[in-house]
């Protein structure tokens, strides 16, 4: 077992906490953790208690990364911070890596986590070494740079009980002192009254904090003002208490004034070399005279006010008065002139974006003798900057519809469980009522509703990315040919159907049944935008996306591609709509008209399957839906059939049943058992391990849940298959984990059910199984 380890885990996941410890654990740490998923949280964490190492998420509703990196650096706490996530790329793990973030991982591969856990401890206990080493070394390289410069300058000892100073020849000489003891008086009466409480603050903060004292001053000195710079060490007791004060003196008038004439030389020019476009003067007043005329000051001092300001007439007219104001506003204040406006160029409505930076020059008693400016023009800037607001707008859009997909296979979950209980448990009713029973109406509703429950849920799962997707390579054009006449029947006669499929179109990886649901949804949702009749359209095409594509669309990245478009020429969208067309449950048409699941469930196939998809739409001019699927260089799978269902058999043989879910364990053991089987029940893994080997009667299938407490599925499976490697295991769940199904994608040999699942669809599956001996 290793050394504690305090952790405190930024997640908004409770789920996802429990997984880290639990693998944390496995790995043989002893844990003090604490789960926090706002910015309250964490501070109040971080100022309470102390830790060894943050692991956070990368993206949580309200606050991200980015915050938790930010807040943590401000604290100046030196603790490991490490990002797991399992949605972003590269790209935005190395801007993560660059705000500070220690390490990177995926949460679906944490064989990293420990070695870069004890990496991280390691070189923070190296810095923290190294900066007590070099604390040691600061304080002798200030006592040797003392040393050094004694020699010329002026040197000091204060005796900070009996308050008297010694001085050295030179020091007296740089104040203007006779005797070689003063007092603290004397000097306080040197000091300029304006940089007296300067003096004094520094000289308190440098003997309660241990620092160095440097200090730059006025002083008076025979009526004239000097300037000088003070560098000293404290020295104290056993008890800390502070003993003396040991400094130098020098005086560096000269320097000051050197520094000012350089200052003043160097604003004019900076102000000239900085410009890039067009540099300009105006007066004291901020008066700008034409450049195209040269008058005397006389002639200028007769030109009106509108005459001066000539130059509004180029700003853009939305822009003048805010300009105007602004301008004025500075010559007030006598602060620096900037602002970002748009100004007329080479004809009458070409405008373009300028910065505007004016700054005033002053005369030596503080008065202002003119003003220097320049006009950079920064249009490229000003269009990078509305390239990326939109993809920030389409990155927040994005990171709303995850979190929302998120909420909703969650859901999705909780709602499968008592679906498979409410249809199966309608299954088993109806298969004990005879025909004409009274009460099998009332059981045959239950089951219709508990049936069209179930087909929410699977758009639920659909939107949040947590079907079971069996991809095959396909080519995308004979499954539009094969469901065409379907979709003829679904527009009706007032629309026209028109398909334009490329001839030479690549091959695509997707679930055949999944991506028809995509272009029925589509063909549907266009129809419904048509009530007067119309075109329709579905066309394929190979595409490039190239860097500017994928600037414009920042999920795309760059490569070949299969585009699907589906355009109508219906009644459009606005802006507002757009923003909001993907959402579970948003929708345009009545209440009785839709559920507002068709778009979400088609966004969230087509992410599932890699893929990326847009809406262009303007109102009253038409809608087009792009999707975008990456290419496939390999031949095309056959598509199976759909298998017949058959009489349910029944069985004699032995079933082990793991299912934390009461309602959904009893459901299944009975129809189970209805059906001849001896069914063994455990609510998680390792009850159900225990009980394989206590259980003297033979064992001869495993059906499993794959999320449990303890232990889910996928390892009681693993730890059953060392005991009896031909035990064939049936998983099942309503929303699977990664642990089993990686980003939705089941293996094609794998044995699974959805939930919820049918009487029928349990029975032959579990029979299907016994008959082959099947494995995982």
């Amino acid at each position: 077992m290793k050394e504690k380890l305090r952790l405190l885990n930024v997640e908004d996941s409770e789920s996802d906490t429990e997984l880290l410890v639990r693998h944390l654990k496995k790995e043989g740490y002893e844990l003090d953790h604490k789960r926090v998923e706002d910015i309250h949280q964490l501070t109040e964490a971080l100022i309470n208690e102390e830790w060894d190492i943050i692991i956070s998420d990368y993206s949580m509703p309200g606050f991200g990364v980015d915050e938790a990196l930010a807040f943590v650096k401000q604290t100046d706490l030196d603790i490991p911070f490490i990002v797991i996530s399992g949605t972003i790329g590269e790209e935005k793990a190395v801007q993560v890596m660059r705000a500070g973030a220690s390490d990177y991982l995926m949460k679906d591969n944490l064989k990293r986590l420990a070695p870069a856990i004890e990496r991280e401890l390691q070189e923070a206990e190296n810095r923290r070494r190294k900066r007590e080493s070099e604390k040691s070394s600061i304080e002798s390289e200030k006592r040797l740079k003392l040393a050094l410069a004694a020699a010329k300058m002026g040197v000091w000892e204060w005796d900070i009980q009996s308050e008297e100073v010694f001085g050295s020849a030179e020091f007296n000489k740089i104040w203007g002192f006779e005797n070689s003891v003063l007092e603290r008086v004397d000097f306080e009466k040197a000091i300029h009254p304006e940089d007296l409480n300067y003096v004094l603050h520094k000289i308190s903060d440098a003997i309660e904090n241990h620092k160095l004292y440097e200090a730059e001053f006025r002083i008076i000195r025979n009526g004239e003002i000097r300037y000088f710079a003070n560098l000293a060490l404290t020295e104290y007791d056993k008890h800390q208490k502070p003993l003396r004060m040991i400094g130098t003196v020098q005086d560096i008038t000269d320097r000051k004034k050197a520094e000012k004439e350089l200052r003043d030389s160097e604003q004019r020019f900076r102000a000239l070399a900085s410009s890039a476009q067009l540099v300009w003067t105006a007066n004291a007043e901020g008066y700008l005279p034409k450049p195209d005329i040269y008058l005397t000051e006389n002639e200028i001092s007769k030109l009106t006010e509108d005459e001066y300001f000539w130059w509004l007439t180029v700003i853009h007219p939305d822009e003048r008065e805010s300009t105007l104001e602004k301008w004025k506003e500075a010559v007030i204040t006598k602060e620096v002139y900037e602002i970002e406006n748009r100004i007329r160029y080479e004809g009458e409505e070409n405008y373009r974006y300028y910065y505007v930076r004016a700054v005033p020059v002053f005369n030596d008693d503080g008065s202002v003798c003119e003003w220097v400016g320049m006009n950079l023009d920064i249009t490229e800037r000003k269009s990078a900057e509305e390239l990326l607001h939109n993809s920030e707008a389409k990155l927040m859009q994005s990171q709303k519809l995850e979190s929302v997909g998120r909420l909703a296979g969650g859901i999705a979950h909780d709602f499968n469980n008592m679906l498979t209980a409410i249809n199966g448990y309608s299954d088993l009713a109806l298969r004990k009522l005879s025909a004409n029973d009274p009460l099998r109406h009332y059981i045959e509703e239950i089951k219709k509703s508990g049936e069209r429950s179930a087909s929410l849920t699977q758009q639920l799962l659909a939107f949040s990315r947590k079907q079971v997707l069996k991809p095959k390579i396909v080519d995308i054009n004979k499954i539009i040919q094969e469901i065409h006449s379907m979709l003829s029947r679904l527009i009706g006669e007032d629309i026209q159907f028109e398909s334009n499929l490329a001839g030479d179109i690549n091959r695509i990886k997707v679930d055949v049944g999944q991506i028809s649901q995509v272009i029925m949804n589509l063909v549907v949702n266009a129809r419904d935008a048509m009530p007067y009749g119309g075109t329709l359209t579905i066309e394929t095409a190979n595409k490039m996306v190239d860097e500017q594509f994928s600037k414009l669309h920042f999920e795309a990245k760059p490569g070949k591609y299969v585009m699907v478009a589906v355009s109508d020429t219906g009644i459009g969208m606005s802006e507002e709509v757009k923003k909001h067309i993907f959402e579970p449950f948003f929708s345009t048409k009545e209440i009785t008209k839709g559920t507002g699941l068709g778009l979400s469930t088609v966004y969230g196939i087509v992410k599932q399957s890699g893929g990326y998809i847009w809406v262009y739409s303007e109102p009253d001019k038409g809608s087009t839906f792009k999707i975008y699927f990456p290419q496939i260089e390999a031949e095309i799978a056959p598509i199976a059939e759909i298998e017949s269902s058959f009489a349910i058999k029944p069985g004699n043989e032995t079933i082990l049943l793991a299912e934390d879910e009461d309602m959904v364990r009893n459901l299944c053991r009975q129809v189970l058992e209805s059906c001849g089987y001896r069914v063994i029940e455990a609510k998680n893994g390792v009850e159900a391990l225990e009980l394989y080997n206590a259980n003297s009667v033979t064992i001869n299938m495993l059906m499993t849940d794959i999320v449990m407490p303890k232990m889910g599925g996928k390892e009681l499976a693993e730890n059953l298959r060392k005991l009896s490697p031909d035990l064939p295991v049936l998983f099942m769940s309503g929303y699977p984990d990664d642990a089993v199904v990686r980003h939705g994608i089941i293996d094609a040999d794998m044995n699974y059910l959805q939930k919820p699942f049918t009487f029928n669809a349990l029975t032959q599956k579990i029979r299907e199984l016994l008959d082959r001996g099947d494995l995982l």
